[in-house]
């Protein structure tokens, strides 16, 4: 388990650890408002407890799934899942981030991604990929922070409308290689460092 910032008015620091289908509950209270009330997700309906416990059971086997705690209590989570079913793309990895509502700008999604991202290179994964509606600062600069780079955007309509919001454009995934080839729209970021070329005969 490790310590991430300090809680809230400089309370205790928040922890990292593994999930597991116990969190599956929390998680999916965490993730509902995104569903609803934004398009960010690209889901038009809330995961039930029960098939959020399968997403963590599959990240967990083959990718990563952590959670952030406060005093215990789950409060956001970040995890590593398939990109592309494609052999090419078998050690590229999408990831995702969730806080709980309130907590963002607080320094707990960059945390988790640092420790997301280490876990995912130690399980061999060389590119990690961040796809994101647009306009979306807040997340474009944490990404952007940790190293990723905007490789495109899709133009158009994508996901729900409804009350309060919008048909967004589509930006694409991050990946930490920045010579991986990506779809339009993605955004991408190397987990291991290229070597760098020999020098010309």
């Amino acid at each position: 388990m490790d310590q991430a910032n300090a809680g809230p008015n400089g309370g205790e620091p928040l922890e990292i650890r593994e999930a597991t289908v116990a969190d599956a509950a929390a998680c999916t209270a965490i993730y509902r408002p995104y569903v609803l009330d934004t398009v960010i997700t690209f889901e038009t309906e809330p995961p039930s407890a029960e098939a959020m416990a399968v997403r963590i059971g599959a990240a967990l086997q083959a990718y990563a799934w952590l959670v952030l705690t406060d005093a215990g209590r789950v409060v956001g989570y970040a995890y590593g899942g398939q990109w592309k079913v494609r052999a090419a793309y078998r050690w590229t990895a999408e990831v995702s981030v969730y806080l709980e509502v309130g907590r963002r700008r607080s320094g707990a999604g960059r945390a988790l991604y640092d420790r997301l991202l280490t876990r995912l290179a130690e399980r061999g994964y060389l590119v990690a990929i961040a796809g994101m509606t647009l306009p979306n600062e807040p997340s474009q600069g944490l990404h952007r922070a940790l190293g990723f780079e905007d490789v495109g955007s899709t133009a158009g309509s994508v996901g729900r409308t409804g009350p309060g919001t919008t048909s967004p454009g589509c930006s694409g995934p991050s990946v930490r290689r920045p010579s991986s080839r990506v779809s339009p729209g993605d955004r991408a970021l190397s987990l291991h460092p290229r070597p760098e070329p020999a020098p010309a005969p």
